[in-house]
């Protein structure tokens, strides 16, 4: 299954609640960051926030993505992915294998964001259960 969101405010991250009733296995997590000015350098990644009373999980490339004036980035996570990677604007990201539910929720992580930046063309891919 995927899911598209609506692409958020300038400034805001993307986040992504999982309904309730229902499990989430995540496989793949994309979104694109179009950088408003030629600023601070940029770390991009993804968090998980478990249900409650568990920790949240903040992956992040650990590169610094230069940014350019209206330039876009990309970021991919993935569980077919061993190690970080940076080339030409793409950020590439291991995912575990994880399962969250409800009150659970994934979202885009864009340290040093700036009021103009925009995230877009956000797609999660996964696999969804009900729960009873």
């Amino acid at each position: 299954m995927m899911i598209e969101p609506v692409n958020p405010g300038a400034g805001a991250q993307v986040v992504i609640p999982v309904p309730a009733g229902t499990r989430w296995r995540i496989m793949a997590f994309y979104y694109e960051l179009q950088a408003d000015i030629t600023a601070i350098n940029r770390n991009m990644g993804y968090s998980i926030h478990p249900t409650s009373g568990l920790t949240s999980l903040w992956l992040y490339n650990n590169l610094n993505v230069g940014a350019v004036a209206l330039g876009h980035m990309n970021v991919m996570a993935s569980s077919n992915v061993d190690l970080a990677t940076l080339v030409a604007g793409y950020a590439t990201l291991s995912m575990p294998d994880i399962y969250i539910d409800q009150t659970s929720w994934i979202q885009s992580q864009v340290m040093n964001m700036q009021a103009g930046d925009l995230i877009l063309n956000t797609v999660l891919t996964l696999e969804r259960w009900a729960i009873g």
